[in-house]
Order: structure tokens, then sequence, then C-alpha cells
């Protein structure tokens, strides 16, 4: 063998040495790779913000107390910009709406009481006027009536009334006879002015700040919002000295009822008074 064919030899293996070293080393990196774990991107943490909800239903006009509110972490993307995140600027305000449980509160939908009938003209719309009217039937001395009751009100008042037909008298004068109607009807109770009279019992004294019964309630005023004009109506009723008489009517209720206003003539034909010997 020739000094040339044994170099050529000898170059041959080192080649496919060098080939199957680089093939090993290859497949080790490879291997590695596949074992190796890759690193998970973990997400940012999501933004929330503190802000007061309501615990509870909440009607419109009422004032919020501490056990009303509680503080809600809620994604920052759906909170509006008048939520309200401090607890001082919730409690002792007054609703403009009805909330819900769960609902934010919003800034826009509260009011600041000044007085003790707490701003009730926030809750009006523009269309209405707030009147008071006297609470002086039997039914406002029970206090049987609450806020937002629906009630009808009933007027008696002294009116001259012109005879027709064949009872009517050329020339003869009528006297004024007690006329007793219903003035308005589904009128919704917006707030009422009280005094709470607290009876003394030294044996049994009760903490001031407990519910009064009923018995301790006295009605001053009755507040309703009212079309202008029925306000001026009764207005002029309560001037002419009518006195007023409220019934109350069940919350489902949505008709008006027909009425016939009575007179002393309506009681007689009721029940056959002039047939009497």
């Amino acid at each position: 063998m020739n000094s040339r064919l044994a170099t050529g030899i000898v170059i041959a293996i080192f080649g496919i040495l060098l080939v199957g070293a680089g093939s090993l080393m290859a497949m080790r990196l490879f291997d590695i790779r596949l074992s190796t774990p890759e690193t998970s991107i973990t997400p940012e943490p999501e933004k929330t913000v503190q802000v007061a909800v309501v615990s509870g239903d909440v009607a419109a006009g009422q004032v919020l107390s501490a056990d009303q509110v509680v503080m809600n972490a809620i994604p920052a993307q759906y909170v509006p910009r008048d939520a309200i995140e401090n607890l001082e600027n919730v409690i002792g305000k007054i609703t403009k709406v009805d909330l819900f449980q769960g609902e934010m509160i919003l800034d826009h939908n509260l009011a600041n009481p000044t007085s003790q009938v707490y701003d009730v003209a926030y809750l009006l719309d523009e269309t209405h006027v707030l009147m008071a009217l006297p609470a002086t039937d039997l039914m406002s001395r029970e206090a049987l009536i609450k806020r937002g009751d629906l009630i009808d009100i009933l007027v008696s008042s002294l009116e001259t009334l012109q005879q027709v037909g064949e009872t009517a008298a050329a020339g003869q004068e009528n006297s004024p006879q007690l006329v007793t109607f219903s003035a308005l009807q589904k009128v919704n109770i917006t707030a009422l002015v009280v005094d709470i009279v607290r009876s003394d019992n030294e044996n049994n004294p009760e903490p001031v700040n407990t519910i009064p019964r009923r018995e301790e309630v006295v009605v001053q005023t009755y507040l309703v919002a009212l079309d202008p004009q029925d306000a001026l109506i009764l207005k002029y009723l309560k001037d002419s000295g009518a006195v007023f008489d409220y019934v109350l009517r069940a919350p489902t209720s949505t008709g008006k009822f027909d009425l016939v206003p009575v007179t002393s003539e309506y009681i007689k034909e009721l029940y056959g008074l002039d047939l009497l010997p």
C-alpha cells in the first residue's frame, strides 16, 4: 500500500468520526431542547377599584345608612367616572332614583339633605309641584298612611247647588248644602312630616334610636307631587274650608273609580227617605 492511499484512508476514517460526533451532539442538543419546559408568561393582575354599592334594594327618597352600603372591588374598566370610592360621600345622602341590590352608587343619583324633609324637591320631575296636605282625618291620627302609599282624596264642602227640573222653583234662593266628592285619585305620598312622641316609661326605657311604634308617630303633613292644576284645585278647596279625608288604595291599583258626588238629595233617593210618612 502506498503512502498516498494510506493517507486517504486515514482522512476518510477521521471524516466518518467527525460526522458521527456531530450527529451525536445534535441529537443531545435536540433532546435537551425537548426536555426543557417552556417558560410561561404570568399575566398581569387585573386592576380593580373599591366602589360603593347598595347591599339591598333602596327606594328613591331614602337616606342611606351604613348598613345599606358596602364596598366592592370592581374591575377598573367597568367603573363609571362618577362612581363613589369613599363611604363618607354616601352615608347620610338621599337617593334620587331606585337602586337595586349590588348596584353601584353614582354621585349624580344622590342628593345632600339639608332639612328635615330631606330635599324632596330632588325627587320631583319638571312637570309637578310639591304640595303639603293637612293630616287631620282619622287615617292620619292612626298613622296608617306611609310614604309611597297610594291614596284617594275625598272632600266635603258646602256648595250652593242649582235645582233643575220640576224641583226648581222660580226666584227661590238655594242655601248651601254639604257635598262630598272625590277630588283626586291615585295620589302618591312623596314624604311625610311627623313628630315622634316618646312615652315616659321609667321601668322600661327604650333607646332613642329605636324605631317608633305606630302610636308614637304623629303625622303633621303629607307632601305630594301633583300636576300644578290639581294643586290649584286642592288649594281652592282647602281655603274654602273643605274637610279632607284620605282613603288608602292597594299598591297594585291602576284604574280610576267612577264616582258620583254625594248630596242630601242623593242620600234621600238612595235610601228612600222621601217616602217616609
